[in-house]
């Protein structure tokens, strides 16, 4: 048994008066590498074992948006997409919660204007950093936040990254509705490298600030909160032998990913899903890979979580010395497709990018509760409350005045109390509306079923998406769509989603109606395009992000997502007088031609 789990599973409970918490957090795990299933004997993580051994592990865990701003803002505030208006990359919250402060850099990369109204329309009066920094006696933020709210310069400034907004207007997220069928990401295999000597050196700087925390900080400081957040194992798929060595490399090699569509997938390809299509055309996947080329993508992926779980293990071993007074948390924020159904990346709905991993250990999860399975449906929006009621805050849902929660306290059924939530006949909801997903798309979880559904009435060209059903329960590749089947489950899921939608403040539709709420976030689109794209209003904020550009080109942690915010502001192309929208278009969508541009151009024509 390795060190770190023996030394979990022989903690005693001894209760402090308020608890510590450790929440840590990856970016883009499957939640299927945790567990006993078949993805998890693709790589050893035996610091993630430890804490599941030592706590409770919630098995079926969805994100609330499978992208990691408006998945992370919704984790972070407890509230759904629709709700905070946070819908894609470029969009994270306004303003602070409680006094409405601007976020700074969402006024750098919009203006005053358009960050005041999207303040407005988000009303997000709470995040789970806020009260956790009122609640702990310590309280320290490292790594990943990507929550806006000027949570990085409040929270924990140059430990921190990823400011909620990405570097601001994206060309690729405001054009999604019209459907450009062109890549806008790297081909997979360019972005693999299996022999990189310095990998991911940020990551390792973030846990060595969380070691130190834990080694010269905490000690004395009363109840502490920690929050201490990778951005592996996002892509780019970069690694080398000390991870591949954790790998099962040939099980990876035995047990490929199926793809339901053989040879070259084209635009107008009549055998994926046309939501499918646009991803994998998106994703830049759509061409013939060898078996090896999937491979090397695969088993690098799990050798950088290899390498994260490793690395979280050193928090969780310097955490030992407050181990029985503390709770540890550990999720992702989405998941990653890894190769499987002809996707890299996440943005979709298959378990692969929608399920999360979701554990809570620590020395006062009750030993009858130890290495717990709960397999009922849970979402990252129940974190919030969840550690809510670790802190001791009195109504867990209500954090705050005018506040209330969407998610569930998990807290009682990790303590072991009879019925408590979440149960059985639980459904959970999701949405995605954002690039490399043409149209709004929402998920249903519920018993065996997946009930995936998109947009259809903003544009003519999605009437043709149907809704989709899984049996996840016996078709766990989710290759078989039975929605011509099942009528009534169709129509059971679309009155549980619109019934979810219908609930919380502030929600975008109020009647809960899925085509509305994507109306809400295409409308956010076209205003960005025409304020920051088209001809002649696009100068100004051009010429200010070519300023910001030339001074401080973003690297790969500023932009992890390889959106590339400076390509269309280079100076020899606006010296040239190329800057017009055709060009800018030109330089996002690889091989963009006459009739993209007149879908783009009916796209907007289309209103909201």
């Amino acid at each position: 048994m390795p060190p770190t789990v023996a030394l979990l599973l022989s903690a005693a409970v001894a209760a402090a008066a308020t608890p510590n918490v450790v929440l840590l957090m990856v970016d883009s795990m499957d939640g299927r590498v945790v567990g006993t299933g078949s993805v998890a004997q693709f790589v050893e993580t035996p610091a993630l074992d430890g804490l599941s051994q030592a706590g409770v592990t919630f098995e079926n865990t969805y994100t609330p948006s499978p992208q990691c701003v408006p998945g992370r803002v919704a984790m972070l505030t407890g509230l759904r997409p629709d709700q905070t208006r946070a819908f894609d990359n470029g969009h994270g919250l306004a303003a602070e919660p409680y006094n409405g402060k601007l976020d700074a850099n969402c006024v750098l990369y919009y203006d005053t204007d358009l960050c005041t109204s999207w303040a407005a329309e988000s009303r997000a009066n709470a995040s789970l950093l806020d009260v956790a920094s009122a609640n702990a006696d310590s309280f320290r933020v490292f790594g990943k936040i990507d929550l806006g709210a000027n949570a990085n310069a409040r929270f924990g400034g140059n430990d921190t990254s990823a400011d909620g907004f990405h570097n601001g207007p994206s060309l690729a997220i405001v054009t999604r509705g019209a459907d450009v069928r062109r890549p806008t990401k790297p081909d997979p295999i360019n972005i693999t490298g299996e022999d990189v000597d310095d990998v991911h050196p940020e990551d390792w700087a973030t846990i060595d600030r969380c070691v130190d925390y834990l080694n010269n900080d905490a000690a004395g400081a009363g109840s502490f909160f920690l929050h201490c957040s990778l951005n592996i194992p996002h892509p780019a798929f970069q690694t080398n032998e000390t991870w591949l060595a954790k790998v099962n490399r040939s099980r990876v090699r035995a047990l490929p990913p199926v793809w339901q569509v053989p040879g070259t997938v084209t635009q107008n390809s009549t055998e994926m899903h046309p939501y499918d299509v646009y991803q994998t055309m998106s994703k830049a996947v759509y061409r013939d890979f060898t078996a090896e080329e999937v491979a090397t993508v695969r088993e690098t992926y799990f050798a950088m979580c290899a390498e994260a779980d490793y690395l979280l293990g050193r928090v969780v071993d310097a955490a030992a010395p407050f181990w029985n007074d503390s709770y540890v948390v550990f999720i992702s924020d989405h998941g990653e497709m890894n190769m499987e159904h002809r996707q890299v990346w996440k943005n979709a709905f298959y378990e692969a990018s929608a399920r999360v991993p979701f554990i809570v250990s620590g020395g006062l999860v009750p030993s009858s509760q130890r290495g717990a399975v709960v397999s009922d449906f849970t979402s990252l929006l129940d974190v919030f409350p969840t550690v809510n009621a670790m802190l001791g805050v009195a109504d867990p849902q209500r954090p705050a005045p005018g506040v209330v929660l969407n998610g569930v306290n998990l807290l009682p059924r990790v303590q072991g109390v009879a019925g408590a939530a979440p149960s059985a006949d639980r459904a959970v909801v999701a949405q995605y509306h954002s690039n490399l997903g043409s149209t709004g798309a929402f998920m249903v979880r519920k018993h065996q079923w997946k009930y995936v559904r998109f947009a259809t009435t903003n544009f003519e060209i999605f009437e043709a998406f149907a809704p989709r059903l899984f049996d996840v329960e016996n078709d766990p590749n989710e290759l078989h769509d039975v929605a011509a089947a099942h009528a009534d489950v169709l129509a059971d899921l679309e009155a549980t989603l619109k019934a979810e939608l219908a609930t919380g403040a502030n929600r975008a539709s109020a009647g809960g109606d899925p085509e509305e709420v994507d109306r809400a976030a295409m409308r956010l689109n076209r205003d960005v395009y025409a304020k920051f794209f088209l001809d002649a209003i696009n100068a100004a904020a051009a010429a200010r992000r070519l300023e910001r550009c030339a001074a401080n080109p973003p690297s790969r942690r500023e932009d992890p997502e390889f959106e590339a915010p400076c390509v269309v502001y280079d100076p020899s192309r606006r010296a040239a007088g190329e800057n017009d929208v055709r060009s800018l278009l030109e330089a996002v969508y690889q091989g963009f031609d006459d009739a993209d541009m007149a879908k783009v151009d009916a796209w907007y024509a289309a209103g909201p």
